[in-house]
């Protein structure tokens, strides 16, 4: 499976697209799923940081 990904950039292509495999995806889900649960962690170990406050729903 792969998925099609169009992209606008400037320049003289203006749209390009990309494909991506199965696995790239599966990996790209995996980093925003860490991060995501990395940003969670920092919020509710530091609720004073007023930053975050707005984006963290409890």
């Amino acid at each position: 499976m792969e998925t099609v990904i169009k992209v606008l950039q400037p320049g003289p292509l203006r749209i390009i697209e990309h494909k991506f495999s199965a696995e790239e995806i599966r990996k790209a889900n995996d980093t925003i799923s860490k991060v995501v649960a990395n940003w969670r962690t920092n919020a509710n170990l530091h609720p004073k940081n007023q930053l975050l406050k707005d984006y963290i729903h409890k």
